[in-house]
């Protein structure tokens, strides 16, 4: 992809008919979008976010007004944010090129949480989309003798490093995929 035309952003377009989308105020509209369309906004839609990214993207509107959007969105739970993680609360639910039985998915989108703060918000999204993220290699270490701590694959004995339908997997794709069977 050329890079001048930045990176390509996926939006479902019945999203204009959504009752609860059609309710917000126009600007609230234009800022979701905007957060939605942001080349920070990766495919999760957990990202590092920063309102000054808004206000320099939208110079016409007055900060307060961009404040009071991203307020109402969170008041409405279209996006959830606590500084400096921004979460579009749908955003992975409704992207339309995800695939919930896809381990290179699943790989990245974990690798993605665990590269932002840890935060209560990506906890709670790794809630909302079943996904545990374990701790690092000295905590499961201590956790060595727990059998949930090991990969459910026959015979593996590694520490698994991703949850996946209430089973522990290691890194091996082979072994992710035996949940899926």
């Amino acid at each position: 992809m050329p890079a001048e035309k930045g990176s390509y952003r996926s939006i479902y377009s019945s999203l204009w008919d959504d009752p609860d989308f059609q309710s917000l105020e126009p600007l609230t509209q234009t800022v979701f979008l905007c957060l939605r369309t942001f080349k920070e906004c990766n495919f999760p839609c957990i990202y590092v976010f920063y309102p000054e990214d808004v206000y320099k993207r939208l110079p016409k509107v007055p900060k307060e007004g961009i404040d009071a959007a991203i307020n109402m969105l969170v008041g409405q739970e279209w996006i959830a944010y606590e500084r400096p993680v921004l979460w579009i609360i749908k955003g992975f639910k409704n992207e339309p090129f995800r695939a919930p039985n896809n381990q290179k998915q699943i790989t990245g989108v974990v690798a993605i949480l665990k590269s932002l703060p840890k935060l209560k918000i990506v906890s709670d999204f790794a809630d909302y989309y079943k996904i545990t993220l374990n701790k690092g290699p000295k905590e499961d270490q201590k956790k060595i003798d727990k059998k949930a701590d090991l990969c459910s694959f026959t015979g593996c004995g590694k520490l698994s490093t991703i949850t996946i339908m209430g089973r522990g997997y290691c890194d091996e794709p082979n072994h992710r995929d035996e949940a899926f069977k």
